[in-house]
This record gives structure tokens, sequence and C-alpha cells, in this order.
């Protein structure tokens, strides 16, 4: 799964983003930065992976939580997540769904926590780059 850079946690707005974002893009000195989950807002994702480990819960309907579910699912089958830093989405956070009650977004958060317990601790612990958090586990325990 791939997505490319977005305005998320950035200075970037709707009124400086078509002047700035080569400037934010330039930042980044890699092509891709492995993540556990990328943004849905803009993804493409293989027919492959679609047919290996199946499409959106339906359980999550109407939203929220069902990207986190997939990309999980994904890295379980053992697929690459990432995002690529040479293209940029303006993406308008909520807009499709600021109407979701928050209990459908608690509802949903619990069913993923519980289906996902690895899950709950990435997001309990604010973790987003676990192969940095595997590869430190793995040299700390030799040392």
């Amino acid at each position: 799964m791939l997505s490319p850079r977005n305005n998320a946690k950035s200075k970037l707005k709707m009124n400086n983003y078509l002047d700035n974002y080569k400037q934010f893009l330039s930042k980044f000195k890699t092509q891709l930065k492995y993540v556990v989950t990328p943004s849905f807002c803009c993804v493409i994702v293989k027919k492959e992976v679609i047919e290996k480990i199946g499409g959106f819960d339906e359980a999550y309907s109407p939203a929220f939580w069902e990207d986190n579910d997939l990309s999980l699912r994904a890295m379980y089958a053992g697929y690459t997540l990432a995002y690529t830093n040479s293209a940029f989405i303006f993406h308008n956070h909520s807009t499709t769904s600021k109407d979701v009650l928050d209990d459908i977004k608690k509802r949903n958060q619990e069913y993923f926590f519980n289906k996902h317990p690895l899950g709950r601790w990435i997001w309990e612990h604010k973790r987003t780059n676990l192969l940095k958090d595997i590869k430190k586990y793995i040299i700390e325990s030799f040392e």
C-alpha cells in the first residue's frame, strides 16, 4: 500500500499548499517512509493484496478504523505499507465524516482494538514506525 504525502502535521493549508508543497517534499531524504498505516485519503493497493486479505471489514460501517484494520491485515500478510516522499495531495480532513457520531467512532475503535491487540498497543503508545522499533529491540537484545 502506498500513499502520497499530505498536509497532515504540516503547515500547508488550503491557501498556501500550491506554492509550498515542493519545498515540503524536499525535506524528505528517502523515496519512501515505511509506516503502519498509510493515509487512506489517497492510497494505492495492489489487486493481489485485496484478493489475499479481503477488502474493508463492513463492521466498521459507516466509517472510522476500517483503514487501520486493512493496513494491519496487509502488514500481517507480509505486505509493505509506505508513504512516497515524491508526491503530495491536499486532504481536507473530516469533510465527509464530520457528522459521524462519537459513539460510532468509539464503537469502531473498540472493535479494532479487540480484533488487533497489536493495533491497540501501537495506537496507545503512538508508535508509527514499527520497523524502527523492532530493529532497535533486536539490536538492544544482542548488546
